[in-house]
């Protein structure tokens, strides 16, 4: 757990952020054992996180998070990404079915151009795509 930055939700712009150095994040009634509170000391960097939503198909961006509503029946992954490039898919729906296809000639967990969608069937699901080689493709976590 050594080296790992609380992050918090900043209310006024609904991004994630870093806990902001010297600030404090009350744990108290959280249910955490043995810790009442965190303060960051130290140098940090403050990052944001958009979060993209869509209600119609769309090609998506490596380094985004999207949030996708009810008309969606397709999304597709970047058409050239480079090794690490990532992304970050959020079914918020509240339909069980969305396909998500290659872009250009990329796989998805290996399997090759045609028939390599993947078809998300889980509510309130999130799914994280991570380009690792032409041979894998995009390799899909959770």
């Amino acid at each position: 757990m050594a080296n790992r930055v609380p992050l918090i939700v900043d209310t006024s712009t609904l991004f994630l952020k870093e806990l902001p150095v010297g600030d404090n994040l009350d744990l108290t009634g959280s249910g955490v054992v043995g810790v009442s509170s965190i303060t960051v000391t130290g140098s940090a960097t403050l990052q944001q996180v958009a979060i993209t939503t869509t209600s119609s198909d769309l090609t998506l961006q490596t380094g985004k998070v999207y949030a996708y509503y009810v008309g969606v029946s397709s999304l597709t992954l970047p058409t050239s990404p480079t090794i690490g490039d990532n992304l970050k898919v959020i079914n918020r729906s509240g339909v069980t079915t969305v396909s998500v296809y290659p872009g250009g000639n990329s796989n998805i967990m290996g399997a090759t151009v045609p028939g390599n969608e993947i078809i998300f069937d889980e509510l309130n699901a999130s799914y994280y795509f991570t380009y690792a080689n032409d041979t894998d493709g995009w390799v899909v976590s959770r």
